[in-house]
Parts: structure tokens; C-alpha cells; sequence
């Protein structure tokens, strides 16, 4: 019977806070009515029942009664009374209202109630790249403006979507956002982006835009989060499902596997924009090792409204030309080429080959400071179209690549495509991994590499064990990669572990090579937003990945034509590439120093396009300057950073590279 009570006394107080209270005021009016007949009964005192019970309710809620009573008997009723008083109506009623009261302010914390917004843009995850494409986002300004136009908006709102939400998660991205929190302009709501119900909530039918990060590491490993961002996508067509094509929200997602890019096209016919995580840093490493000062070049087209980066524009009047022609027009921006649809997918032409013309439906893509310097100067007139008769087919070829992995993923697997095809004669990789080498042969084994270009050495080791990096070999190596560990259970961990393992080459460097000797160069991948390297070596690299997937997606859901952009750009085996030149390349004599808008028209006549130069201010210290004014001289320290129609490599006379680029 007692076990049946309980149980029955349980499910009524699961009931919430209001059935609570219906008990605990059951039993004060049961206290009060037992505590009222003990008194009449045992005194007289009390004309009547009523009278007692009113004396007992008022000593059970106020104990300041208890000094009023006479009498031996009434005393101890008084005291019993107001001491259940203490427990029942004061202690009991105060837990019960804390407990409502915390419970719903943490309810309203976490952001449960339906979002009332229009025009707001989604953030659906919480990863490592949520801070960093929120900060961009706040920080877009003249391209934020333009799309906000578009969807009839003043103001920017950014939703973010994370499975919990609280005061410390705020206060997280409140101060990694710093001076660019805006408290009006950031909610956070709680919720499971694959939960239709916690879509709904945020006004995804009415939103301007969705993005649907990745994360090496909060789903699992790659393939979990590649399937996570397919089942919301899944979830976004039921929900969008009513509404007109084109009248949806922008929606760009990271998928790790660019197997999967066509796949999950498909499986939302919407203005959407796939960003291939590994593909963008597989090709921005191998661009880095073909040439570290490449990445000083990145680092400033990744830089929005700081430094220069890429625009997109129509000018349907220019139709018929050649958009090399096109730069005497611009006198602020450089036109890097052309955006075609075929097929309905966008795709770049960098520095196109001769016979290519403009059509009315293009976009012509430059490299300028801001959107406005993106206009035809009235006073210039067009250049004759280049003739690419002048193309340095005299560029050394690039020799053989001695390459060391630390870590091991499929990311390998597209570093290996992108370094064979960026002009390596072979490649010779030598991958130090915990995983075990029948586990990468297995995976390697799938793989149609060229056998007689590509040469693999597999040690299975961990290099912070001691007595590891001692026995490797680095003395014929040009470059050592230490990638994110995804065997780690956070980014925190793998980032731990890679700074670790740069600080043990230093050392072992200091050691094994003598003062002036030529070292590898180190390229170590961050897997956390807030992380770095506290004293890098000049000359070694570091890329932080979500800081490079973050920028990319913010800006790509504002200008879906930026993702075809920037993977023409990154692409290192693509038809055009960016490539450094030596200024001496475009002097008739070397004592003629010339201006860039006199650099520019020669690397016109060789069939490039000069974006800017790069100013050799120490042997490894370098400043980019894209778009400068025509009239910068390019002095003897300077170099020309050019895109070419025609494979260009490495020249042997770079003093960051001499050692390590010297043709064969």
C-alpha cells in the first residue's frame, strides 16, 4: 500500500510546478484544520471551530504569532505548528518557486520559443568554424549591405542553432568576437539541426540564408558529419518544400568528402553552394609547398575589406571582348577573368586563353580593395586583346618533391592528387602516423596514383614518443606537414599535440643541423579556431582550418559565385594558377626598375594577368601588396604575384627557396 502511495505521489509532482503547489497547499490546509481542532478542543479559548483553525493557519505562515499565546497547551500546538510552518509553507513554497523560476529563465536562456525574424541568416551547428563565420559575417559591411538589399533588410540577425545553449557558451563567443559583438544581432537558440521540429523554430522559411557547418571532431569523424549535413538538408527541402524555386533562403554546406559534392546537390534543388573542406585545405597545403610565399597571397584574398579580395560583377556592355583587354579600364581593380553558367553550375576562368569572349551573361571577377573601385574608369579606354605570343616556356621544371606527413587521414589522399598535379616532376612522401601501415596501404590501394611519379614510405610511430625523431631522416627532406590529428577527441587535443611535435623538430633541427644549413620548412594545420603557434620559425607556416572554411562559407552564402572563385584560385592543377615571378623576368636590363602598371603590360604580353607584388622585407618576412597604384615601383626585392594560362614554376633564384627549389 505505502509502495503504491508513493508511486502515485511521484507521478503527481512529475506533473510540474502547478501540481506541486496543489499538494504543498493541501497539506498546509490539512496542518492548519488538525493544528485549529487540537486548540478547540483542548482549550477554550475559541468561541468556535472556525475561530481555531484561523488561529492555526496564522501561526502555521507567520511565526511572529507565537508570543501572543497563553497557556500550557496552546503553547505546544502554537510551537508544533509554527514549526511546520518553517518546513511546509516557507521551505516547501520557496523550493518550489526557485526551482519554476530557474527552470524557466533557463528555458528563455536557451532560446526555445519560435524565432520572429524575416530575413535573417541561419547558422545550423555548433563547430569550430560557428565563431569564425559569425565573425565575418559581422564584419562583411559592404558585401553584407548588398545582400541585404536584396532581401529587403536593414539590419543583419545571425541565429545560431547548438544542441545547448547557455550563459557560458554566450559568454564564449562574446569575447571571440571581441569588438564586433553585437547583442541585437546574435541569438542563440537551442536545438538539434537535424530535428525538422527545431528547424521549424528558428523561421527557416523566412530566412535569408542557411549555413550548415562541419567538424573533424563534435560528430564523430568525417563521414558522420557528411551525413549529418545531408539529413538537414533532407529536412530543409520538406520544410521549403512550399515555397516558389528561387524564392528560398541561400544555403551553402561543408561536406569533408568532394566525392559527395554532386550527391548532396541533389538532394536539395535550392540556391545552394557545397564547400569540400578537404579539397580547399588539400590545395592551399600543396600551393604552400610549392611555394611557401604563396600563402602570404591566400592569407590577403581571405582578408575581407583589410586587404584586397575578390568582386564579382556584370557588365554586360563589355560582351564580345576578351577580359585580359578589360584591365586598361579598371584603374583600381584588376579583372582576373570571367564566371560562366554551364549547365547550371558557375565556373571561373582565370586569365582565359585567347579565343575566349565575353558573353552578356558573364560576370567578370577582379581583385580590388573594395566593391566600388570595381568600376570602368571613363577616361580609359580598352587595351588591344593579348596575344599570348611571349609565355615563359623557359621556367625551370620542378624537380622532385621530398615531402614528410605527420598524421595520417583521407585528407592525405587529396594532398597526393593536388602536389602531383602542381608541376612536380615526383613526389617522395614519407607518412609518420599512429595508425597502423596496413590500415593506409588498404586505403591507398584504391587509389589510381601514377606509381612512377609517386614514391610513399610509411613508419608507424608517434613522433612525440621519445627516441622517434631521432632515428627519422631529415636531411634531404624540402618540407615536413604536420596535419590535424582527427585520432584526437577534440581540436584542443589534436592542436595540443601538433604544437608539441613542431617544438620537437625545432630542437631536433638545432641539434642535427649546423648554423647557416638549410632546414626543412615546417606547415603545421590548426584544427581550433583560437589556436597558433606561440614563436614560429620565419619561414614556417601555419594554417588555422576554420578560420579558412569559415571565412569561405560566410562569404560564399552572401555571393554563392565566390565558391567557383576561390576554387580556381586555390587549385593548383588547374589551367591558370597564381604563380610568383621574379621581377628581373619582366626587365629588359637590370638596372631598369619599373612601375607595376609597366610590369602589368608585360605580363600582358607573356599571357598573364599581375595581381600585385610581394616585397621581400627579410630573407623569409614578406609583404603583399594586390591592386597597388600603377605607379609603385618594383624594386629589386620585389616579386610579380601573376595568375598564368600556362604551367609556370618555381624560380631557382627565390631566396626563401634556393635551397630547396633548385632545378635538377
Amino acid at each position: 500500500m505505502s509502495q503504491f502511495i508513493r508511486f502515485q505521489l511521484e507521478r503527481w509532482l512529475q506533473r510540474g510546478p502547478f501540481h506541486q503547489l496543489l499538494l504543498v497547499a493541501g497539506i498546509i490546509v490539512l496542518v492548519a484544520v488538525m493544528g485549529g481542532l487540537a486548540a478547540f478542543l483542548t482549550t477554550d479559548f475559541f468561541d468556535n471551530l472556525f475561530d481555531a483553525v484561523w488561529w492555526s493557519f496564522l501561526r502555521l505562515t507567520d511565526p511572529g504569532y507565537l508570543g501572543d499565546d497563553q497557556g500550557l497547551a496552546l503553547r505546544i500546538i502554537s510551537t508544533i505548528v509554527t514549526v511546520l510552518g518553517y518546513v511546509l509553507f516557507m521551505g516547501s513554497l520557496i523550493a518550489i518557486m526557485t526551482q519554476w523560476l530557474s527552470s524557466t529563465l533557463a528555458r528563455f536562456e536557451r532560446g526555445l520559443s519560435p524565432i520572429a525574424l524575416r530575413g535573417h541568416v541561419v547558422v545550423l551547428g555548433w563547430t569550430s568554424r560557428t565563431p569564425e563565420i559569425v565573425r565575418q559575417l559581422l564584419q562583411a559591411r559592404g558585401r553584407l549591405e548588398r545582400f541585404l538589399q536584396n532581401h529587403d533588410q536593414r539590419r543583419l540577425r545571425i541565429v545560431v542553432v547548438a544542441e545547448d545553449v547557455d550563459a557560458q557558451r554566450r559568454l564564449r563567443l562574446r569575447k571571440y568576437l571581441a569588438d564586433v559583438w553585437r547583442n541585437r544581432q546574435v541569438y542563440l537558440r537551442s536545438g538539434s539541426p537535424t530535428r525538422p521540429e527545431d528547424l521549424q523554430r528558428v523561421g527557416l522559411p523566412e530566412a535569408a540564408a542557411v549555413i550548415i557547418p562541419g567538424d573533424e571532431f563534435s560528430f564523430g569523424d568525417t563521414g558522420s558529419s557528411d551525413a549529418r549535413a545531408v539529413k538537414i538538408l533532407m529536412n530543409l527541402g520538406v520544410i521549403l518544400s512550399t515555397r516558389t524555386p528561387g524564392s528560398g533562403p541561400a544555403i551553402t554546406a561543408e561536406v569533408f568528402d568532394p566525392r559527395k559534392k554532386t550527391f548532396v546537390n541533389r538532394t536539395l534543388q535550392e540556391d545552394m553552394e557545397v564547400v569540400t573542406g578537404d579539397a580547399v585545405v588539400a590545395q592551399l597545403l600543396a600551393q604552400s609547398i610549392r611555394d611557401p610565399r604563396l600563402m602570404h597571397v591566400f592569407t590577403e584574398l581571405l582578408t575581407y575589406n583589410d586587404g584586397c579580395s575578390p568582386h564579382v560583377r556584370a557588365f554586360p556592355e563589355f560582351s564580345g571582348q576578351h577580359p585580359n583587354a578589360l584591365n586598361a579600364r579598371f584603374e583600381k581593380a584588376v579583372v582576373l577573368g570571367a564566371i560562366r553558367v554551364e549547365d547550371d553550375e558557375n565556373i571561373t576562368f582565370l586569365n582565359p586563353p585567347p579565343d575566349f569572349t565575353l558573353r552578356e551573361s558573364d560576370r567578370l571577377v577582379f581583385i580590388s580593395r573594395s566593391y566600388a573601385d570595381c568600376l570602368p574608369s571613363p577616361e580609359r579606354r580598352s587595351a588591344p586583346r593579348p596575344v599570348f605570343n611571349d609565355a615563359a616556356e623557359t621556367s625551370p621544371a620542378l624537380g622532385t618533391l621530398k615531402l614528410m606527413v605527420v598524421g595520417w587521414s583521407r585528407r592525405v589522399l587529396i594532398l597526393i592528387e593536388q602536389l602531383l598535379d602542381s608541376g612536380f616532376q615526383s613526389v617522395d612522401i614519407t607518412i609518420v602516423s599512429r595508425i597502423s601501415i596496413p590500415d593506409r596501404e588498404n586505403t591507398l590501394r584504391w587509389q589510381s596514383f601514377d606509381p612512377a611519379r609517386l614514391t610513399i614510405r610509411h613508419i608507424e610511430a608517434d613522433l612525440t614518443t621519445p627516441g622517434v625523431i631521432e632515428n627519422l631522416g631529415f636531411e634531404e627532406l624540402d618540407s615536413v606537414l604536420l596535419l590535424a590529428s582527427r585520432a584526437s577527441r577534440s581540436a584542443e587535443e589534436s592542436d595540443a599535440r601538433t604544437i608539441v611535435c613542431y617544438e620537437l623538430l625545432l630542437s631536433e633541427f638545432e641539434t642535427r643541423f649546423d648554423s647557416g644549413t638549410a632546414t626543412p620548412g615546417i606547415i603545421a594545420e590548426m584544427a581550433h579556431v583560437s589556436s597558433t603557434l606561440q614563436s614560429p620559425r620565419n619561414g614556417d607556416l601555419v594554417l588555422v582550418r576554420p578560420r579558412v572554411l569559415g571565412y569561405l562559407q560566410s562569404h560564399v552564402v552572401l555571393r554563392r559565385e565566390l565558391n567557383s572563385v576561390f576554387s580556381a584560385l586555390f587549385m593548383p592543377g588547374a589551367d591558370a594558377g597564381i604563380y610568383i615571378r621574379e621581377a628581373r623576368e619582366y626587365q629588359s636590363s637590370p638596372e631598369l626598375e619599373l612601375s607595376f602598371a609597366e610590369c602589368a603590360k608585360k605580363a600582358a604580353r607573356r599571357g598573364e594577368v599581375a595581381l600585385g607584388l610581394l616585397m621581400n622585407q627579410k630573407e623569409t618576412e614578406f609583404r603583399v601588396e594586390l591592386c597597388p597604384p600603377p605607379e609603385m615601383i618594383c624594386a629589386e626585392n620585389a616579386s610579380v604575384v601573376a595568375v598564368s594560362y600556362t604551367h609556370l614554376t618555381l624560380p631557382t633564384t627565390c631566396n626563401l627557396c634556393r635551397s630547396r627549389w633548385a632545378g635538377e
